[in-house]
């Protein structure tokens, strides 16, 4: 799972929480961080602390571990997904078109 300006794979959301804090989520293949194919479902848990990363003493972000198992594939997770992203990508559009015009 690895992306970079966007492009490649993300895991996208947290379903089935346990009392571990492991949850179910989907692997995307994204463009533009939109997700356009599904790779499969993982139920992940965090296994350590987060460690901070600098260069030269100016800190340049965080990582945190985490454990990936791969699970059954979750068909009604990926619609889920899937229609929540691109529905509110297609209501921006069309608020963003009726609100260009409203400024011309």
């Amino acid at each position: 799972m690895e992306h970079r300006n966007g492009i490649g794979s993300i895991l996208y959301g947290k379903k089935n929480k346990q009392d571990d804090g492991s949850y179910q989520a989907v692997e995307w293949v994204i463009f533009f961080f939109l997700p356009l194919i599904p790779l499969g479902t993982y139920r992940v848990r965090r296994i350590g602390d987060s460690e901070l990363t600098t260069t030269n003493g100016i800190f340049v972000g965080a990582s945190t571990p985490y454990e990936r198992v791969k699970i059954k594939m979750d068909w009604m997770q990926v619609i889920t997904t899937f229609f929540s992203i691109y529905g509110i990508a297609i209501l921006l559009f069309i608020g963003l078109y009726f609100l260009s015009g409203v400024i011309y």
